[in-house]
């Protein structure tokens, strides 16, 4: 019997108070044990929100840091890597509005029916879908040799973040949210290095260009 106790002894640093009892072994495990999974469990919890905390920080990448990163590489060499895009609007009842401008305007904006549907340009992945103040409701393309694209005024967003787009894939539809006079998809490509003129990139936008840029 004597070997299913702990004895405990506790004393007073001046020794006036002392004490001492017996702890069922079993009862003194099963505290140890109960201690343990609540340091496991606040450990876990911690990772998990610092994660989660960095992956907010990501998801919501603004407009502004955007531009700042492309600015600040502007005047660097672009590699000259080929890859091939199509046009994000899969009807062929639009036309080129607005051109682009690297100065004022990064891309440019394609007119067509609200609701049109609006396609991937390339094969690639969502590094964002959601809200911007100028842009409305948007996404955010990632595609090989670091090459991205941009749609924006989206009236509706099919995607999530991390979702795998192949070429051609349905992602949204043509809206007016945001800073917009009225239905249109503002397009954008660019890389690690600069903005790209969509016009340069993707033949069909030459036939639809209304803007007298050849």
């Amino acid at each position: 019997m004597r070997n299913r106790f702990l004895e405990v002894h506790l004393n007073s640093s001046s020794g006036r108070i002392a004490r001492s009892f017996k702890i069922p072994k079993i009862t003194f495990f099963l505290l140890i044990g109960i201690l343990s999974c609540i340091f496991i469990f606040m450990f876990v919890s911690t990772i998990i929100l610092f994660s989660n905390s960095q992956d907010y920080q990501y998801a919501n990448i603004s407009r502004k840091e955007i531009n700042e990163h492309l600015s600040s590489k502007i005047n660097q060499e672009s590699p000259n890597i080929e890859i091939n895009f199509i046009s994000p609007i899969a009807s062929e009842h639009f036309y080129i509005s607005k051109e682009f401008n690297n100065s004022y305007h990064q891309g440019v904006d394609i007119i067509s029916k609200k609701g049109s549907d609006v396609r991937a340009s390339a094969i690639g992945s969502v590094i964002y879908s959601g809200n911007d103040n100028t842009y409305g409701k948007i996404i955010i393309l990632a595609h090989k040799n670091n090459f991205y694209t941009f749609y924006g005024h989206l009236d509706t967003s099919f995607v999530k973040r991390h979702d795998f787009i192949t070429k051609n894939e349905l992602i949204g539809l043509v809206g007016e949210t945001g800073q917009a006079t009225g239905p249109h998809l503002h397009f954008e490509i660019w890389d690690e290095w600069s903005f790209k003129d969509p016009l340069a990139l993707i033949e069909s936008f030459k036939k639809k260009n209304l803007t007298g840029k050849n």
